[in-house]
């Protein structure tokens, strides 16, 4: 035999026997891959447990800025700001609950008004009524005073009817009330806390204290006014560091 022909069935035999050791390899392994599924599940995903990975993220807490207090030399608070709660309520929403839902006739007002030099009766939706009827009593009995006063309520309907009206809360005397049960029953009503400015020595010092705008709480005339950045004061925050565990599951 020629030597060519011996080196080659040689390296035949070589690769033959590699073929065989490998086909061998994958049989038992697909073996061992059979024997872990459940018996009769057939094409199934195995789920493995990843270990407990620890998740940190921060939680922002944003802090409302406080109006600052006036004081005089001596000391005497001029103006300041308390806790205080309000209503809101948007009129239109309101009106339509208290006829659609409770199915209702809102009542009517009968004014006056002048135009071209000639007074003129004009009928409106008397929302007073409504508010006084579906808000200020039930509050009031449950010893709740609310700032309800008749023309400024018709008036605000009249001429900004597309604008939250605020009712102050100016008394509470049956307790805590639990607002946000309480203003969930009807349509238009919301309950906020606010910082109220309060003023101590009253008008006896509004003209060097000034006032405050009621639409943008910014200060309008005075010392409010002329130290509006320093009294408003910035925004802060709170950052809070949560931390967990988190298990995880991936699919081999």
């Amino acid at each position: 035999m020629r030597r060519g022909h011996f080196i080659i069935l040689v390296g035949g035999a070589v690769v033959l026997f590699l073929f065989l050791v490998f086909a061998e390899l994958l049989s038992v392994g697909g073996g061992e891959e059979e024997a872990s599924r459940p018996e009769g599940s057939g094409d199934v995903e195995v789920a493995v447990g990843v270990p407990d990975v620890e998740v940190v993220r921060e939680e922002t807490v944003r802090l409302p800025a406080v109006r600052g207090d006036i004081v005089d030399r001596e000391g005497r608070v001029l103006a300041t700001t308390e806790e205080a709660g309000r209503l809101r309520i948007d009129l239109e929403l309101l009106l339509g609950y208290y006829r659609d839902e409770l199915g209702k006739s809102v009542p009517e007002n009968r004014l006056f008004v002048e135009r071209s030099g000639e007074r003129e009766m004009v009928v409106e939706d008397d929302v007073y009524a409504v508010v006084h009827a579906l808000v200020v009593v039930p509050l009031r009995e449950d010893g709740v005073i609310l700032a309800a006063r008749t023309e400024p309520i018709r008036e605000h309907y009249r001429e900004r009817r597309g604008e939250p009206l605020y009712l102050d809360v100016e008394e509470t005397n049956g307790g805590d009330i639990d607002w946000e049960g309480w203003v969930t029953e009807m349509d238009g009503v919301s309950y906020e806390a606010y910082g109220k400015r309060v003023y101590p020595e009253g008008d006896v010092t509004g003209g060097v204290v000034g006032v405050l705008d009621i639409e943008t709480g910014a200060g309008k005339r005075g010392a409010e006014k002329t130290f509006e950045a320093a009294l408003r004061g910035r925004e802060g925050k709170v950052v809070n560091e949560v931390t967990g565990s988190w298990i995880g599951m991936e699919n081999k």
